[in-house]
């Protein structure tokens, strides 16, 4: 399928995909088995590097921040990405929510771009 999206969002989802990909690793396994985990893990190492890759490819220009790319996802992919992104900003959100603190403007940015792009992948 095709989807359109911005050099924030991308970067955005990057840098979340990297930081959580141990996380994710050991949830996959855990959920799936250790061969079904494995071929998802794959799925999402694919994803974060096709993601990493149109980031690359993308111009710097005084107009960055609105650049575009246009990327091609298969149907597991698109499900894999919507259930990481609805499981990643809600456990965010609610991790916050009990530690009682609150998203400074950056953060708030950041999560904003994640629930935009997963927006996106739910309206496919």
């Amino acid at each position: 399928m095709v989807f359109k999206v911005n050099k924030q969002q991308l970067a955005a989802l990057v840098l979340h995909m990297s930081i959580m990909r141990k996380n994710v690793k050991k949830g996959l396994k855990s959920n799936y088995g250790s061969k079904e985990g494995k071929e998802l893990v794959k799925v999402f190492d694919q994803i974060k590097e096709q993601l990493q890759e149109a980031l690359l490819t993308l111009e710097v220009t005084p107009e960055e921040d609105t650049q575009e790319t246009i990327l091609l996802f298969e149907e597991n992919e698109l499900i894999l990405m919507r259930s990481f992104l609805s499981w990643y900003v809600t456990e965010i959100e609610v991790t916050y929510e009990v530690a009682g603190k609150h998203f400074d403007q950056e953060e708030k940015e950041q999560i904003e771009l994640l629930n935009d792009f997963n927006k996106q992948l739910e309206s496919l």
